[in-house]
């Protein structure tokens, strides 16, 4: 009877261990749907003033929110413009920093957009639903995001990704990883992290402690773990991009290797020759059957043919849509188009507004001047 009531508690354990274990990933219910159409003013592009005036006016990032119609701009001045696509205006207009705002970054829902740069260590997180600065993270050097409920950030600091807690506003942990981050992504369950440095591609599990489970003294509400390793490339061919896309990793390197890979192991199923030798920037179609990359024909990232390009995934394939004259090409999704399920992408193009469509169309290149 002892054993029999022994048995009980520890399969009851066992299942206590197994829900909260499920319910400790990062809630995603309340991830935007990525297939809403935010309906966005003709006026809009015509009104974007991209000041090409000098070094400092020079556009270094761009980010779009689809949900609120946001558009920033980050510059070398250090300064960002935020418009509003639906109503065609200026939103706000901020400088963090003296220097280089080149990593923008908006929660799903628009409500926040985290602010950081190369030559700046700290991350300014900005409320744009009330305009004003919201809280700053220190110590962040790199790419970061925001899980989809707004609950996390997740931020590199050099070799180093940080987990922190916007409901709590405090840093929830450190983790090393191999090599300097050079990219993040999360799986549509958030249940994944996968970072990409200048050595190796890692897949972390996001997962609740045990220790915690027993004991709210010192307890955090989400943990990093290494699941995998991958080094595919040469150690000056660094990680550039990631996507996940349902239980694959699409891995785009700064050389122009486009690789997919299995997740979460990270075994390679398949790679896309591109004409891209140097990635400046790339982006993903929502639908996640297309990706737009910008760069040059040439693997040192000066010269050669300065080109946009598309690939597709399902085909497998890549062609050439255009060739750029400028040599600091900036790339940001947009919205998904009203004229069928395709996608518009915004381009800095030497000054010029440029939208470029993705799909298997003949009509590919809209200019909005």
């Amino acid at each position: 009877m002892k054993k029999n009531l022994v048995f009980i508690i520890i399969i009851a354990i066992i299942a206590i261990i197994f829900f909260r274990q499920q319910s400790a990933h990062v809630d995603s219910s309340k991830q935007v749907d990525p297939m809403v159409i935010t309906k966005t003013n003709p006026n809009f592009f015509e009104n974007i003033a991209i000041d090409q005036g000098g070094f400092d006016a020079s556009v270094v990032d761009m980010a779009y929110n689809e949900k609120e119609a946001f558009l920033a701009i980050g510059y070398e001045s250090g300064k960002v413009d935020v418009y509003d696509g639906k109503n065609a205006t200026m939103h706000m207009s901020i400088q963090p920093g003296s220097y280089r705002s080149d990593m923008l970054n908006f929660s799903q829902d628009g409500q926040y957009l985290s602010v950081s740069g190369d030559f700046n260590a700290t991350t300014y997180v900005y409320d744009l639903k009330n305009q004003f600065l919201s809280f700053t993270v220190a110590d962040t050097r790199g790419p970061e995001l925001f899980t989809s409920d707004n609950h996390y950030m997740i931020l590199a600091d050099n070799s180093r990704v940080k987990l922190y807690d916007l409901h709590k506003n405090i840093e929830m942990g450190s983790y090393k990883t191999d090599g300097v981050v050079e990219s993040l992504s999360l799986s549509d369950d958030q249940t994944f992290l996968a970072v990409g440095t200048t050595d190796k591609i890692q897949i972390f599990s996001l997962n609740k402690p045990l220790k915690s489970w027993f004991s709210k003294e010192n307890s955090v509400d989400i943990e990093l773990k290494l699941v995998s390793t991958s080094e595919p490339y040469e150690p000056k061919d660094w990680i550039r991009f990631l996507w996940f896309t349902d239980d694959k990793l699409v891995v785009l390197s700064r050389f122009g290797n486009l690789d997919i890979f299995s997740t979460p192991f990270l075994k390679k199923i398949q790679s896309i020759p591109l004409n891209l030798k140097f990635i400046n920037d790339a982006v993903m179609s929502a639908d996640k059957q297309h990706i737009i990359a910008v760069g040059t024909t040439n693997d040192s990232g000066l010269g050669g043919e300065f080109l946009a390009e598309q690939i597709d995934l399902n085909l497998g394939s890549s062609k050439k849509l255009l060739k750029l004259r400028t040599n600091m090409a900036n790339i940001s999704k947009w919205s998904l188009s009203e004229m069928g399920n395709n996608e518009l992408f915004f381009v800095e193009n030497a000054g010029k507004k440029m939208l470029i469509r993705v799909g298997e169309t003949d009509n590919i290149i809209y200019k909005s001047n």
